[in-house]
């Protein structure tokens, strides 16, 4: 199976790690995966990035186009099918436009539709549950595993006393 994950690329190093993490589940279970990176910010960055897209997928033969987040509009807008959209979250707490068209697109366009949790699926509001599955992300546990929490704190250099907050998204994003 050749399966192209259209993502953010505008990272130094290629794709978040969350879509990184996927893409490798995926080849580690045989699947070949190619990506499409979407350079660019904003709607006007994200939208030039459609006759690209559009061109990969005409040049290259998927049996899928998984895109990720809002990637999603530009494999919408560039027609590309079969297209599965994982919705990461934030997504859903944009702006009401930016919901409702997301709303639109997994009813009326997209194949099938993944979402983390139950809480994104009542957000998105489909009728048709048929197409949309839950499927939070995983975690490697080769990398993450559990260990004590006082090696821990030595070797992050965190006093016992010093409290900790963990943010793993730009905190002036307001959907995050």
């Amino acid at each position: 199976m050749k399966v192209l994950f259209v993502c953010s690329g505008n990272k130094a190093d290629g794709p978040g790690a969350v879509v990184a993490n996927q893409a490798q589940s995926l080849k580690n279970a045989g699947v070949e995966i190619d990506y499409y990176l979407i350079k660019g910010k904003g709607i006007k960055g994200y939208l030039q990035n459609i006759k690209g897209l559009k061109k990969q997928t005409d040049r290259n033969k998927y049996d899928v186009i998984h895109a990720h987040g809002i990637s999603s509009i530009v494999a919408t807008f560039a027609m590309v099918i079969p297209l599965v959209v994982s919705l990461l979250g934030s997504e859903l707490n944009e702006s009401s436009l930016i919901r409702r068209l997301i709303r639109f697109m997994a009813a009326k366009r997209w194949n099938h539709t993944i979402v983390k949790s139950q809480d994104m699926e009542l957000k998105l509001k489909l009728k048709n549950n048929a197409k949309i599955s839950i499927i939070p992300n995983g975690v490697d546990t080769e990398l993450n595993r559990p260990i004590d929490k006082n090696k821990a704190r030595e070797a992050v250099k965190l006093a016992d006393s010093d409290k900790i907050v963990l943010w793993l998204a730009d905190p002036a994003r307001k959907s995050k």
